[in-house]
């Protein structure tokens, strides 16, 4: 079961890294660049206003994914390492005489 939810969140947490690398580097428009890279300067007027309105957060929304994703696989790290690690034996109790 353990194995299953580590695969789940591996999965899920690379899917959505890849998710941010892309939408970050994701051309938006046909002269506004992406929103790592915005190229504003050669859009003139009102292309300009919905350039800025169309990169604006875009860089922030691509971080989250990112870090998200990097959570996810974090957690799924921690938790096949755990799965992985041997476990204590209780020494057994030693007999009391009265």
């Amino acid at each position: 079961m353990v194995q299953r939810v580590v695969r789940a969140l591996g999965v899920a947490g690379g899917a959505l890294l890849v998710m941010g690398l892309a939408y970050g580097f994701w051309k938006v428009g046909s002269d506004c660049g992406s929103g790592w890279s915005p190229d504003l300067s050669t859009v003139l007027g009102r292309e300009k206003a919905g350039c800025a309105e169309a990169l604006a957060g875009r860089a922030n929304q691509a971080w989250l994914f990112i870090i998200l994703g990097l959570a996810l696989l974090a957690g799924a790290i921690g938790l096949s390492r755990d799965d992985a690690a041997p476990r204590a034996v209780p020494a057994p109790a030693e007999k009391v005489e009265e």
